[in-house]
């Protein structure tokens, strides 16, 4: 129905007050917190303590379980992982490695790349592949790239490979041209590690100064 959102939001709002009401005083130096987006919620505490942050975790989940069971709601526990996590597209390993949502930004930019490729067969005006290019294959590159901006040469390699076969199509360049500091000037676009730190600046300067 048009207010069923309402109505769950009504239904799932006390949730957080009794992680935050029963955990507050049995972890002061650990503060809990809950992210809720429709129905997918995400326990999380922050503190300096890994070794307090664990068994509040822990603690979080148990009066989570008993709230489902007082509500009769259930929780999908195969949505649950140890090691990795996706939320809202943003993929966290336990390593902090960001192999999995690179491997995923890759595989997804890949698949806009190659449309592009085949738009380019009926397109032919460079202008406005490139702002296609902008707007459908570059933003899936770049997704919450504050979080993940320090990366391996691999990784960053994997990710500028996919620009540089883009900037080929936008050209019509065979596939073994190397592009070049020319090719890039020509187009007016930096490389994707240039635009992540730009973007890790812009993000650190709204954080300092409370502008978030």
């Amino acid at each position: 129905s048009v207010i069923a959102p309402t109505l769950f939001l009504v239904f799932i709002n006390d949730l957080c007050h009794s992680l935050s009401a029963n955990t507050s005083l049995s972890h002061p130096n650990c503060h809990p917190e809950a992210l809720v987006y429709a129905d997918d919620t995400m326990l999380y505490r922050t503190g300096k303590d890994p070794a307090l942050i664990c068994p509040a975790i822990e603690e979080d989940l148990r009066i989570a379980a008993k709230w489902a069971d007082i509500w009769g709601m259930r929780f999908n526990a195969n949505k649950t992982y140890s090691h990795e996590h996706r939320h809202l597209g943003f993929i966290l390993d336990s390593a902090l490695s960001f192999h999995a949502h690179v491997n995923a930004l890759t595989r997804k930019g890949a698949t806009e790349v190659f449309l592009l490729r085949r738009l380019s067969y009926k397109v032919k005006d460079r202008d406005l592949l490139l702002k296609i290019y902008k707007m459908y294959v570059r933003p899936h590159l770049e997704y919450a790239s504050p979080a993940w901006a320090a990366l391996t040469v691999t990784q960053t390699g994997l990710l500028e490979s996919l620009q540089r076969r883009a900037m080929r199509i936008i050209f019509a360049l065979p596939r073994n041209h190397h592009i070049t500091d020319a090719d890039y000037a020509a187009l007016n676009i930096t490389s994707l590690r240039h635009r992540r730190n730009f973007a890790l600046a812009c993000f650190m300067f709204k954080l300092n100064s409370n502008r978030l």
